[in-house]
């Protein structure tokens, strides 16, 4: 990961809380404030 000028700060804090929450006790990571997501988010595109 590079950060320069054109990070997007908002991907980054999802993947550190996300790295966060899967390597963290689960009672601490049940406490971290974390988006609702549906799973078709993590399905790659189907054809259109």
């Amino acid at each position: 990961m590079r950060l320069d000028d054109g990070v997007d700060w908002e991907e980054v804090g999802e993947l550190l809380t996300d790295s966060y929450c899967l390597l963290a006790p689960q009672r601490l990571a049940a406490s971290v404030p974390r988006p609702e997501v549906d799973g078709s988010a993590l399905l790659p595109p189907g054809p259109a």
